[in-house]
């Protein structure tokens, strides 16, 4: 990890009955990796809007694709 970079891991797994649970790992410059989020979605593809907007807010780049549903990175 280079300093001065915030970084960021996530995933989606689906959880019983239909649902998905959202996390996100992210790591701020200067400081340690933060206390994950999670949130569980009724959709993957509400999983996947909840994620991108974190990251956004995070000055990062989004995850997935929201046109194909596809992961861009992770």
């Amino acid at each position: 990890m280079t300093e001065g970079t915030a970084e960021a891991e996530y995933e989606i797994k689906q959880i019983a009955g239909g649902r998905f649970r959202a996390t996100l790992h992210s790591y701020q410059p200067r400081r340690r990796w933060l206390a994950p989020q999670v949130r569980e979605c009724s959709s993957e593809k509400e999983a996947m809007i909840w994620i991108n907007s974190l990251l956004t807010l995070r000055g990062l780049e989004p995850a997935y694709d929201l046109d194909t549903g596809a992961s861009e990175t992770g």
